[in-house]
């Protein structure tokens, strides 16, 4: 069988580990984070997202959040990723929180991952971590 591997997964530029995300004119979404949640909350979380980030020139991307339930989306949210014109060419520590719209509920499938909405350039993604609390 032969090994399948997208042409948004890359080894070069790697910040630390074998691959990263890249996200680009042709590949606009990341595929940074998606699994089943195996917890319930009362209430919806704040779900924190950071990550190292690799960005060329004035790129602009979302954090997207979605939660799906039986095959049915019910949450999509798009967060606005700040800028830092240090960080442009450079490694950038970069956290994000985002409030979801409903509670978490053992099963849901939770994707999140960058969305590259304008500019010219590419980015990176390398050493994502996802949090939530209640």
């Amino acid at each position: 069988m032969e090994d399948f591997t997208p042409s948004n997964v890359v080894r070069s530029r790697s910040f630390e580990g074998r691959y990263i995300c890249k996200t680009d004119s042709l590949q606009p979404f990341g595929i940074n984070f998606e699994d089943t949640v195996r917890v319930s909350t009362a209430y919806p979380p704040l779900i924190v997202a950071k990550w190292k980030m690799l960005r060329e020139n004035t790129l602009k991307c979302l954090l997207v959040t979605e939660l799906w339930e039986a095959g049915k989306r019910v949450h999509w949210q798009g967060v606005q990723v700040p800028f830092s014109p240090v960080g442009e060419q450079q490694w950038v520590q970069t956290e994000v929180p985002v409030s979801l719209s409903v509670p978490l509920k053992s099963r849901n499938l939770l994707k999140i991952y960058l969305w590259r909405t304008e500019g010219p350039g590419r980015c990176w993604t390398d050493e994502v971590s996802i949090t939530a609390t209640p």
